[in-house]
C-alpha cells in the first residue's frame, strides 16, 4: 500500500469484517483485500487526473494499463473490472462505475470514484456481488465474548435442542440476578438510501423477534 488512504481502508476493514489471519493472502471472490483496495485506489486516482476531462472514456487495454501497473495478474485485473462494469444485476453506478460500451470501451463514472470512500465501495460491493466473508459473524461473538468476560463479567455462547426447535445463542450475560441474551450481528452501516433503510429496520424487526425466541427457550 503506497498512501495513508489505503492503508486506513485495510485497518477498518480489518476489523468491521473482523478478520484475524491471513489479511493479505485471505481470498475475496478471487481477489485479496489488499487487491481490491489498490484497484478503487488507482480508479480514483486516475479520475482525479482526468477530472476535467467532460467524458472520461477509455480503451479495455487502457483500462488494463491503470491496474495492471499494481495489480500484477491480468486474470484478477480483468475480474476486477467485471465486478465494477455496470449489468443489469448492478445496484447502482456506486457499487458498478464502469459501462462498457461499443468498441471495447468503457465509460468511468467520475462521480462515484472522485470523491469515494474505498472501504464503503469494497464492503458495498461484497454485498451486491454476494461475495462469501467467511466466520465474520462467528468471530465478532468472539470478540464480544472475550471484551465481556474482560471487564469481569460472567457471559458465554451455546445452544441446545428441545424436540425439533434448536436455539442458539450468540452470548447470555448475568448481571447479579439478571440474564440478558445478546444477539450479534455484525453489519455495515447503512447508507443514506431510502431502500437501504427501510431494509434494515425490517431486518432489526426480525432481530427482535429472534431474541423473544430466545427469551422464550430460556423460560421454558
Amino acid at each position: 500500500l503506497k498512501d495513508i488512504t489505503e492503508f486506513s481502508s485495510l485497518v477498518f476493514l480489518e476489523q468491521t469484517l473482523f478478520l484475524e489471519e491471513n489479511i493479505f493472502s485471505k481470498d475475496f471472490g478471487g481477489l485479496t483485500l489488499i487487491e481490491w483496495i489498490i484497484g478503487y485506489s488507482e480508479l480514483s486516482l486516475y479520475v482525479k487526473k482526468n477530472i476535467n476531462n467532460p467524458i472520461l472514456v477509455v480503451s479495455r487495454s487502457k483500462l488494463e494499463g491503470i491496474l495492471n501497473s499494481r495489480i500484477e495478474s491480468i486474470e484478477k485485473v480483468r475480474l476486477f473490472i467485471k465486478y465494477l462494469t455496470f449489468s443489469k444485476n448492478s445496484k447502482d453506478l456506486f457499487d458498478s462505475p464502469l459501462i462498457q460500451v461499443k468498441g471495447s470501451k468503457y465509460y468511468i463514472c467520475k462521480p462515484s470514484l472522485s470523491s469515494i470512500s474505498i472501504d464503503e465501495a469494497i464492503l458495498s460491493t461484497f454485498s451486491t456481488q454476494k461475495i462469501k466473508i467467511d466466520k465474520k459473524g462467528y468471530n465478532f461473538e468472539k470478540y464480544i465474548n472475550k471484551n465481556i468476560k474482560e471487564l469481569g463479567l460472567e457471559c458465554d455462547s451455546f445452544s441446545f435442542k428441545v424436540g425439533v426447535e434448536q436455539y442458539e445463542y450468540d452470548c447470555v450475560l448475568v448481571i447479579d440476578d439478571k440474564v440478558f441474551i445478546l444477539e450479534c450481528k455484525n453489519r455495515t452501516p447503512t447508507k443514506n438510501q431510502i431502500i437501504n433503510i427501510i431494509n434494515k429496520q425490517k431486518d432489526l424487526l426480525e432481530h427482535i423477534e429472534q431474541v423473544q425466541r430466545l427469551k422464550e427457550g430460556l423460560l421454558n
